[in-house]
């Protein structure tokens, strides 16, 4: 068969556009190819290969070849372009803001797409959905519901977002509780009450009744408490106003507070009197945690303790502000570590809590949702969105380097698109050049797994520059000087030393010259400089300029310093003697010696006391009868005894009051006074008072040194300044006396100290009665001061044979058994 060499005619296909988002490319079809050949026989068709995809935006594109072929193997390629949407990254929005409603009991919105106005997506225009709205979550007064909506793009890519919707709703009355009653032995006007509200507070009472109660009675008040959102509670207290009864205070309002109440002492007015009586309490005035507390206070009303409570309502009902929270991008992967916080009225800052896992390691869109518990019952929660996407990693294109001199090659570095890590470069080539030329050096960038990509970079090594020329300072040195080789600064080596033929060391006065080279050993010029060296001769040491010392009781003399001429090496002076304790004035001779010879010098010190000595703070002395005054002591500045001295008597047993007037003298003269105030008192006379004695009983006398009080001295003398000529000696006789009160004096001197008791005798026809069976008598007072006198209460007789049993009522002076 003859077989002509020309191809056969095809052309290539329309293009297809593959409807929908992610749907497949069609298959291969043949016989979608039209194709003729000049021969008779029909071309064959077959599919050679679809090309790798080309991603542009949200479009994806291949090439499909078909091959057409005649029966003599002519062959010619057509091809056809397909396209398909390949959307996998969902749109982008801000979640709408959460709502709060105050007002109580108010209808929640209605859902709004048209506050969610930032939607966007790469591919187009999203659109809003409505989801739906969460069962409503009641925490204390607030009620919160999570509203979802939906942003969804044209390959159905959807990104949710939450809104947190809280309203107050309150369907509780007040609890108003059990009144207590009211009773007053005087007029009144009655302080409205109070009722808890789980979402108002404190609510006080109301009433149409009258509250203000003059006459004696018992009343009723209907009171009725109104939280504000529709709800409302009634109680009924009962008043009594009763002239015999105790002031009543009642239950205080309470006090509600979501946390760290101040509690402020209650006043209330002593309803008798008119007069305002502060309560007390002893119980703790400081709250943690919810609950409901009592304090009892105390109220004085005229040495009668009256008491109220007071209910202390701790109710933390408002949860935290919640934080808001920006979305976070990784590349590749990530963790999240800054934990968000928010802040709370009572607790503070609180840390969110989540059990949402934090670190991310594959590309995609997650949710953490953060939980705020202040520990009260307040619980509320945020979601915040993580991004993370996938990113390749490159190998670096390397700059060549040119270094002047050998030195090590810093390894390159990149970043890790992925883990945000920075990879070194490793080599297995030579990184420390010691000499001149150029190297590559292939470094290694391993960024895990299979990913290891290799980058060269080309170094080379040549120095072209001779060392600095140095600028040598002169050099000018007493008595003699040796010479330091200087260096020069090289690009290469910072340190060139300089060398020379000249002598280095000089020790005769003159101007010296030496000539230096530089060079720095790899084949570039040698560098000269000169320098010049001057020695001169030593001058006079400089020697300090040494003050006047003083001191009051004592001076040390510090040794002075001065430099060498030639070594400048510190010379200390000495002297024989650097420490002078006695009164007056001397001089120090410094020694100083130096290379060049001993110098002196010379410094004047005084020894002088100015302060006299320091007077002790005397007390005030005082006793009965006689004192001997002690020798106080003063203090000094410098050492040696101080002396005390005084021209006054040091013993006193007259009663009055005395100065004594007293010298301190210290080792060196000085002196300084005190007067100190010296007082002789008389003792207290003592009273004895007896009990009410009979005035028609021949036989009663009364033995009065029997009577004494204790610690009273016994021997003394009894005087009667009435002179009712009852008195003889110690005894006293009651008989015929009249119905009163007798004062009976007793003096007695110790040692020239006198001291007097004062008797009370009261004389009475009283006294002389006989009572049918024994002789019961009550005393109407005490006086328990611990002072051994009527400290108890006594009957006298209660224990006689013919009383078999007894008791005792004691009532205060509103005539009430207590």
């Amino acid at each position: 068969m003859h077989c002509p060499a020309e191809n056969p005619s095809a052309s290539n296909l329309d293009p297809i556009q593959v409807t929908g988002c992610g749907q497949p490319f069609p298959a291969p079809d043949t016989t979608l190819v039209v194709a003729t050949d000049n021969c008779a026989a029909a071309p064959t068709v077959a599919f050679v290969s679809d090309s790798a995809p080309v991603v542009s935006g949200c479009q994806e594109t291949i090439t499909r070849t078909y091959s057409v072929t005649d029966a003599c193997n002519n062959s010619v390629n057509v091809t056809q372009t397909l396209t398909r949407s390949n959307d996998t990254t969902p749109p982008t929005a801000t979640a709408p803001a959460d709502i709060v409603i105050v007002d109580f009991n108010q209808p929640l919105p209605a859902a709004n797409v048209e506050l969610i106005t930032d939607e966007a997506d790469e591919c187009g225009t999203p659109t809003v959905t409505f989801v739906g709205d969460s069962e409503p979550v009641t925490s204390g007064c607030a009620q919160t519901i999570v509203r979802t909506y939906n942003v969804i793009d044209a390959c159905n890519n959807v990104l949710t977002l939450t809104q947190n919707i809280t309203r107050n709703i309150d369907v509780t009355a007040p609890a108003a509780g059990a009144l207590p009653n009211i009773v007053s032995p005087c007029g009144l006007t009655v302080t409205a009450p109070t009722a808890v509200d789980t979402c108002a507070g404190v609510v006080t009472g109301t009433t149409t009744d009258a509250v203000t109660f003059t006459a004696p009675g018992t009343y009723t008040i209907n009171w009725t408490f109104t939280d504000g959102n529709g709800n409302t509670s009634t109680a009924v207290q009962t008043v009594v106003v009763d002239p015999n009864a105790l002031p009543e205070i009642g239950d205080l309002p309470a006090i509600t507070a979501e946390c760290n109440p101040v509690i402020t002492a209650p006043v209330v007015t002593n309803p008798c009197t008119g007069t305002e009586v502060t309560g007390t309490t002893t119980d703790s005035l400081t709250f943690t945690g919810d609950g409901t507390y009592n304090i009892v206070w105390h109220f004085n009303f005229d040495g009668t303790d009256v008491t109220a409570n007071q209910a202390v309502v701790i109710d933390d009902i408002t949860g935290p502000v919640l934080p808001s929270l920006p979305t976070i991008t990784f590349e590749c992967q990530g963790t999240v570590t800054d934990i968000p916080v928010a802040a709370d009225a009572c607790a503070g800052t609180i840390t969110g809590t989540t059990t949402d896992a934090l670190t991310f390691t594959a590309p995609g869109i997650y949710n953490i949702t953060w939980t705020f518990d202040d520990q009260s019952g307040n619980i509320d929660s945020v979601t915040q969105t993580v991004i993370v996407t996938a990113q390749a990693p490159v190998a670096p294109v390397l700059p060549a380097l040119v270094y002047q001199c050998p030195q090590t090659i810093v390894a390159p570095t990149v970043v890790d698109p992925c883990t945000g890590n920075t990879i070194t470069g490793t080599t297995l080539d030579n990184v420390n050049p010691t000499t001149e030329g150029t190297y590559t050096i292939t470094w290694s960038f391993d960024f895990g797994g299979s990913d290891v990509l290799t980058a060269t970079q080309q170094v080379t090594i040549d120095d072209t520059q001779s060392p600095e020329v140095p600028t040598l300072a002169a050099l000018s040195q007493s008595c003699s000087i040796t010479v330091t080789a200087p260096t020069a600064v090289d690009n290469c080596n910072p340190n060139v030393v300089g060398t020379t033929s000249d002598p280095l060391t000089y020790s005769v006065p003159g101007v010296y010259t030496i000539n230096w080279e530089f060079n720095d050993a790899n084949g570039n010029a040698s560098v000269f400089a000169t320098q010049q060296v001057t020695v001169t001769a030593p001058a006079a040491p400089v020697l300090p300029v040494l003050e006047p010392l003083t001191g009051e009781c004592s001076v040390t003399a510090t040794a002075p310093q001065a430099n060498d001429p030639c070594t400048n090496a510190v010379v200390v002076a000495t002297a024989p003697q650097t420490t002078f304790n006695t009164q007056g004035t001397a001089t120090i001779t410094w020694t100083y010696a130096f290379s060049t010879g001993n110098v002196q010098d010379f410094q004047q010190v005084t020894v002088l006391d100015v302060t006299p000595p320091t007077a002790p703070v005397l007390a005030d002395l005082s006793q009965d009868c006689a004192i001997t005054v002690p020798t106080p002591v003063a203090t000094d500045n410098c050492t040696g005894a101080v002396t005390t001295s005084t021209t006054d008597p040091l013993s006193y047993n007259v009663p009055g009051s005395y100065v004594v007037n007293w010298t301190f003298t210290d080792a060196n003269g000085l002196t300084t006074t005190a007067p100190q105030n010296v007082t002789v008192t008389s003792p207290d006379a003592l009273t004895q008072t007896l009990t009410a004695q009979c005035n028609n009983d021949t036989s009663n006398v009364l033995d009065l040194s029997e009577n004494l009080p204790a610690g009273a001295p016994a021997g003394g003398t009894f005087s009667d300044p009435a002179n009712t000529g009852a008195l003889q000696g110690s005894s006293f006789a009651t008989f015929g006396l009249d119905n009163d009160t007798y004062t009976i004096n007793y003096s007695v001197s110790t040692d020239g100290c006198e001291q007097q008791v004062v008797f009370s005798i009261p004389v009475s026809a009283e006294a002389c009665e006989v009572l049918p069976c024994g002789n019961i008598r009550v005393h109407n007072a005490i006086t328990p001061n611990g002072d051994g006198q009527n400290d108890t209460m006594i009957i006298d007789d209660i224990d006689a044979d013919c009383i078999t049993s007894n008791s005792i009522e004691i009532y205060n002076r509103w005539g009430i058994l207590v």
